[in-house]
């Protein structure tokens, strides 16, 4: 782990280089929530991202292990995105992967980025009001547990087909995947290739 350090504030992160030329940015679920850098989903996305020789950073929201700072709602957790991927990254940012609330922050990051970056979602809160339906062309697909108890599988594959998003749903699991990582990182794998 290493620490960036801003003009008014300080990020936890984790920067792994890879032999590919594009990175994989990730996104941990909510912090009120106990949602770290280091959830399961997160850590798996990190190991798909690593064994395709992508480069990825992981990071903690503010107020988060040792990331200072308070929630800011997803608006506040972007702008440190943007300050931590400028100081960090060398390579263009091939996704965004968001996990459930982390998703809410691609959607504010998009509001800063131009043109705004691909993303994929898992397990996506959704919140429709945040983004433009341009915006959310960038969302290349979603991956959601059939069994997912905190955020509706009915209304993400909704929303999938709304938005002619691709959708893929995990039989079996829950809001966190328990026990089907491997199924997980192998779908992640084979959309960011």
């Amino acid at each position: 782990m290493a620490i960036y350090k801003g003009k008014t504030h300080t990020i936890e992160y984790e920067y792994h280089p890879g032999l590919k030329q594009e990175a994989i940015v990730l996104f941990h679920p909510h912090p009120l929530y106990l949602g770290t850098m280091m959830n399961k989903v997160i850590t798996t996305c990190s190991i798909a991202a690593r064994q395709l020789e992508y480069s990825f950073l992981r990071f903690n929201y503010t107020g988060v292990g040792d990331s200072s700072g308070f929630f800011g709602f997803g608006e506040y957790e972007a702008t440190q995105a943007m300050a931590l991927m400028a100081g960090v990254l060398q390579e263009p940012v091939k996704y965004h992967i968001g996990f459930s609330f982390g998703c809410n922050v691609i959607q504010y990051l998009w509001e800063m980025q131009n043109p705004p970056t691909n993303a994929i979602w898992i397990g996506a809160s959704i919140n429709e009001l945040l983004s433009s339906d341009t915006q959310l062309k960038q969302v290349q697909a979603m991956i959601h547990g059939s069994q997912d108890p905190l955020c509706s599988f009915k209304g993400a594959e909704q929303f999938a087909a709304r938005h002619n998003i691709q959708f893929f749903p995990v039989a079996g699991a829950d809001h966190f995947f328990n026990g089907q990582q491997i199924e997980l990182r192998e779908q992640v794998k084979a959309l960011i290739l």
